[in-house]
């Protein structure tokens, strides 16, 4: 007779074979082994062994699979960070000062600001730079792409593109900035969302763990960004936007942000950030912009579709200072 699964397992984690046989009535080991490969097809010893990669297996499903530490940020960029958070020593000299050091961040802000994509002229300097191109605000979201770059994007596998991801980050903020100009509902959180939310693409594209190579592999195969969320959602336990946000929260970006970012994750295409990297990551691979995802943009921020078209075409025309200013972010 059969014994029970439940039994034989909790047989099998606690008794030796000899044991196991003894406890189910057989005289001798060899004729349990028989009996029990009748039973389950395979020997008690490997009916162990998967009984405990099943346990393993169920043990790392409560836990995300991609576990990473947030690098620091490099010393001038830490120190841009700072003094952008104390309004009594903050101006365009002291932060040329912070940045002057670091050869590599200085010849990237002047070369950012002196880019098509700004359209500011000849910039003298690092202070002019600052100054009366970038901003405060801008310098500060300047130094996170570049600490993001130079952690991940410059080390990113074969397999993987990090100009497409900087790609598809800037565009989705500038089609960000068009919906707003058109009235839409559009936080100063959400934008930041936009540009930044795909990071975790990055932290991704540069690991080689098995985890995120398997990710790279979806990643080039997904019809589109939603499918690879649900990816991600059952093989990481986790997405990508929660590596986004939690790198952005261990380099000092405000919580607000942190939450929209994450909130991608969970909400998915209801989020304005979401819908948007959606339709850019599309327009990327297709001549024309597609219907149902600039549609889906427009429920998330509450605009009429035609308006959403309009923003979505203006995007079009800055295309190419957009992959100006991402040649100028990726180069070594």
């Amino acid at each position: 007779i059969m014994p029970s699964a439940t039994y034989v397992d909790e047989a099998l984690q606690t008794e030796t074979g000899d044991s196991v046989a003894a406890l189910l009535g057989f005289s001798e080991r060899a004729s349990f082994e028989r009996a029990f490969r009748r039973w389950y097809g395979v020997t008690p010893a490997a009916y162990r062994d998967q009984a405990g990669q099943l346990s393993r297996l169920m043990n790392l499903q409560e836990q995300p699979i991609i576990n990473f530490e947030v690098p620091r940020l490099p010393e001038a960029s830490a120190k841009v960070i700072a003094l952008l958070g104390d309004d009594q020593h903050c101006t365009a000299r002291t932060l040329a000062e912070a940045v002057e050091n670091d050869v590599l961040l200085s010849a990237k802000i002047l070369s950012v600001s002196n880019c098509a994509f700004y359209g500011a002229g000849k910039v003298r300097d690092l202070e002019d730079a600052i100054g009366r191109v970038l901003g405060f605000a801008r310098l500060k979201e300047l130094v996170l792409m570049m600490a993001a770059q130079m952690a991940y994007g410059a080390r990113a596998c074969a397999d993987f593109d990090a100009a497409h991801c900087w790609w598809v980050s800037l565009a989705a903020e500038a089609l960000c900035n068009k919906l707003v100009y058109a009235n839409a509902p559009i936080s100063t959180d959400d934008t930041l969302a936009c540009k930044f939310g795909l990071l975790g693409h990055l932290v991704l594209g540069a690991s080689a763990e098995p985890p995120a190579q398997a990710w790279r592999q979806q990643a080039a195969a997904a019809e589109d960004l939603d499918e690879l969320l649900d990816w991600e959602r059952s093989a990481l336990h986790q997405t990508s936007y929660d590596l986004s946000a939690t790198l952005l929260s261990g380099w000092g970006m405000l919580p607000p942000v942190c939450q929209t970012v994450r909130a991608c994750a969970t909400a998915g295409e209801d989020t304005v950030a979401a819908a948007i990297h959606e339709a850019v990551w599309l327009r990327w691979t297709d001549s024309e912009w597609d219907a149902h995802a600039l549609e889906a943009v427009a429920r998330a921020t509450s605009l009429e579709p035609p308006v959403v078209a309009v923003a979505a075409g203006q995007m079009d025309n800055e295309a190419q200072n957009l992959r100006a200013y991402v040649e100028v972010m990726i180069r070594p």
